[in-house]
């Protein structure tokens, strides 16, 4: 979450600018807009968040199908 909101902040200021001269609204210019800038920031989050379920998988488990 806090990938994605990191990289949706990271919008340059032209394309927002651009949205706001052609008259988008505020769903349209997130979904448009910011959305897609922050995509790869949100893959890049979720690649660790599984690393990390893996590894804290196999400290975490004794007994089981884990």
């Amino acid at each position: 979450m806090v990938a994605a909101v990191a990289g949706m902040l990271a919008t340059p200021p032209e394309p927002v600018e651009l949205g706001l001269a052609c008259r988008a609204g505020v769903l349209r210019r997130i979904l448009r807009i910011c959305l897609p800038v922050g995509v790869p920031l949100v893959f890049g989050g979720l690649k660790v968040v599984a690393a990390l379920r893996v590894v804290i998988e196999f400290i975490g488990a004794d007994a089981g199908l884990g």
